[in-house]
């Protein structure tokens, strides 16, 4: 390796390291880190527009990301695209003292085979109408056709005029009872009798279930991946048969009842999160939103039998989705909940 390509592939180390250390999503720095190699790749071959190209894709990179990041301007992606701008005038200034780049013109190939003949053209206009011929002979009287259908009924005719009177006619049967008539008016109420004695008293009745928990998470989660877990980092208040380790997403469920179960998660774009109790999705618990940083809230109501584990799970996004902190001013907030409370 000539004492050019040494310098250069130092400086490639070193924007490797640096695009390591820069504050990014995992998926966005693999595929710089991906880019560097090529030109590594490329350097080792000899070609160094392969390498300058490939600098030129990290850029672009790098500007795309800067352009729609909702942070502020950040000084190590002004650094590192600072140092991408200087190796690649470096690489245009030495790239004809560096072996192996292109080779001499060879010689003209053969000419190629005719091609195919081309499609006929559309066809030409119609020509004008010809003079009209002399007329034919009269040809014989045809068969004559079928009866046609019988006409509409016509118009009815004017009503007589009315005839005389019949004579009265006999007597008929005598008719059937008529209804029975109304209801007279209900009379005076008599006076109050004696007051009975005072019976015993009932049993007391449920009052509003005391099983109940409130847990949610604050600061920012990098990455739930898809089928993952949301973690929830703190314990609100908890009465009842539940038990949480600050962290996980997993919570434990010792009673057995009906339960209205409530969740919530704001993540950093459109997103589907569902609830899954011992690892099997509930039916009804799929909810979604179409943008970032908006509250997707779910509510179910299940009847569970203790004991089972319930968490939500990032099910049907399309994407891993981040929980963002601070969102909208300067203090943690609460980007994911789950409120347990026992109905019966």
């Amino acid at each position: 390796m000539s004492i050019t390509n040494f310098k250069i592939k130092v400086q490639l180390l070193i924007l490797q390291g640096k695009i390591r250390q820069l504050p990014l999503k995992k998926f966005f720095k693999d595929l710089l880190l991906e880019d560097i190699e090529l030109a590594l790749d490329c350097l080792t071959q000899g070609n160094i527009q392969c390498v300058v190209n490939s600098l030129s894709v990290i850029s672009e990179k790098l500007h795309t990301q800067q352009a729609h990041s909702r942070c502020r301007r950040n000084p190590a992606f002004d650094s590192l695209l600072i140092e991408l701008h200087r190796l690649q005038q470096i690489l245009i200034q030495y790239q004809p003292t560096i072996p192996n780049l292109i080779g001499a013109t060879g010689p003209t190939g053969p000419i190629g085979a005719t091609g195919p003949a081309g499609s006929s053209g559309a066809a030409g206009a119609i020509g004008a109408t010809g003079t009209t011929g002399a007329a034919g002979t009269p040809g014989a009287t045809g068969v004559t056709g079928a009866t046609g259908p019988v006409g509409a009924v016509g118009v009815a005719g004017a009503t007589g005029a009315t005839g005389p009177d019949g004579a009265t006619g006999p007597a008929g049967p005598q008719g059937e009872t008529g209804a029975t008539g109304l209801v007279g008016t209900t009379g005076a109420t008599g006076p109050a009798g004696p007051q009975g004695a005072t019976g015993a008293t009932g049993a007391t009745g449920a009052g509003f279930p005391t099983t109940f928990a409130y847990i949610y998470n604050t600061g920012g989660v990098e990455e739930i991946p898809l089928e993952g877990g949301v973690p929830l980092s703190v314990n609100g208040l908890i009465i009842g048969g539940f038990s949480h380790t600050p962290g996980s997403p997993d919570i434990h469920i010792n009673e057995s009842g009906i339960y209205e179960i409530t969740f919530m998660v704001q993540g950093d774009q459109a997103n589907q999160f569902a609830l899954f109790l011992d690892g099997v999705l509930i039916p009804g618990s799929i909810y979604s939103v179409g943008s970032a940083n908006v509250q997707n809230t779910g509510r179910v109501i299940i009847s569970i039998t203790a004991p089972s584990i319930l968490h939500i799970r990032n099910h049907t996004s399309f994407n891993p989705v981040a929980l963002e902190a601070q969102i909208g001013g300067t203090q943690f907030n609460v980007n994911a909940l789950i409120r347990i409370l026992r109905l019966a």
